[in-house]
């Protein structure tokens, strides 16, 4: 992210959640294709012979999605998703979620997202994920108040994607207009110590936006 592209493009309400988006999108698919790998390095104890099967189809799903061949990975995942084996049943909905979304159905890649978050058959760290990915998409139709109900599970301090769910409160609280409560939120996250970087780098780009757009809106008032 460049430094001077982020202070201009955070100023606007709407594009504050643009700025911060990509990262969180990176960051679901690192944890998807991580789980991925784990599942196929550390799982071999237990596979039988279709389970085998289901590893090489998942392996070549995944291929199809990293060179961009969504159609293709698509439906191959969506295969995995049908057979009896479940073991990768909740990392191929993820990534048919993650197609949704790249290919513009934000609304049917929400519902999915949420899906996901809610089915108690699905790893933690997935379904934490995919509350926050849901959020992200919602955040930009959605009231504050919504936003923090999908983040309701999130939002204890003890969560390790506590501040990740902070992030897109303070997002969902800048475009309802209470830049107050977005303030504390993002001063919040940066007083954190154990706190991402990433997040922490962002939040203090949006804390100084609002601090420079307060500075412009009170010289205003002088003139």
């Amino acid at each position: 992210m460049e430094p001077n592209n982020d202070a201009s493009s955070c100023r606007g309400k709407h594009s504050m959640g643009k700025c911060c988006y990509k990262p969180i999108a990176l960051l679901v698919i690192f944890i998807t294709c991580s789980l991925a790998i784990w599942f196929c390095l550390f799982n071999n104890s237990s596979a039988d012979q279709e389970e085998n099967i289901t590893r090489e189809q998942f392996a070549q799903a995944v291929d199809f999605f990293d060179n961009n061949k969504l159609d293709d990975a698509r439906a191959s995942f969506e295969k995995i998703v049908s057979l009896k084996d479940k073991h990768f049943s909740p990392l191929a909905n993820m990534y048919i979620t993650l197609i949704l979304e790249a290919n513009g159905d934000k609304k049917n890649a929400a519902e999915r997202f949420l899906k996901i978050a809610n089915d108690e058959s699905s790893p933690t760290v997935i379904r934490y994920t995919a509350t926050i990915h849901a959020a992200w998409i919602l955040v930009d139709t959605m009231p504050y108040n919504e936003i923090s109900k999908i983040l309701q599970k999130l939002k204890n301090p003890s969560n390790p994607m506590h501040q990740a769910a902070n992030e897109v409160l303070g997002i969902a609280a800048l475009k309802s207009g209470n830049i107050s409560l977005a303030k504390s939120i993002f001063e919040e996250i940066v007083k954190d110590k154990n706190a991402p970087t990433g997040i922490v780098n962002r939040s203090q780009i949006i804390l100084a936006n609002i601090t420079a757009t307060s500075e412009q809106e009170d010289k205003k008032i002088l003139k």
